[in-house]
């Protein structure tokens, strides 16, 4: 599935995920644990992906991440969506799945201002890069 800004629709929840960072790896192995062997991240792979999680009571009962994060071709796979099995059907998965798409549609449609050079560079450089869009008037640059 892809999803663009023109076609991402925020779901209306009263639940509010927090972005999860590197201190956050032990609760998000806990949850993940409850099925299977589950998975194991390091704080590391938390805070270089996008992460987010839902608590209930202090307690990380939904989160949701990327799989593939890549800024240089545009694309990122949204996955590992976990909800502890006591609170599903709340909107959990929905809320951290909606809030790691958000990040990752702003990420994504950052603003970049280009420096001019004196050198012919630039020039071929834009070139290149309305060609890679494949659309009138869009440069793709690599952020």
């Amino acid at each position: 599935m892809q999803i663009t800004p023109e076609t991402f629709r925020r779901p209306e929840l009263k639940l509010e995920p927090r972005r999860l960072i590197d201190g956050d790896a032990d609760d998000l192995n806990r949850l993940y644990a409850l099925e299977d062997d589950g998975l194991h991240y390091s704080g590391r792979q938390v805070s270089d992906g996008i992460y987010y999680g839902a608590y209930n009571r202090g307690r990380l009962v939904s989160a949701a991440g990327t799989h593939i994060l890549s800024g240089a071709e545009g694309v990122a796979v949204v996955g590992n969506v976990f909800t502890h099995p006591d609170h599903r059907g709340h909107g959990y998965g929905m809320a951290v799945t909606a809030a790691v798409t958000e990040h990752l549609l702003r990420l994504m449609e950052a603003m970049a201002t280009r420096r001019s050079s004196i050198t012919p560079v630039p020039a071929v450089r834009r070139a290149f890069a309305r060609w890679r869009s494949g659309t009138p008037g869009v440069e793709v640059v690599e952020l």
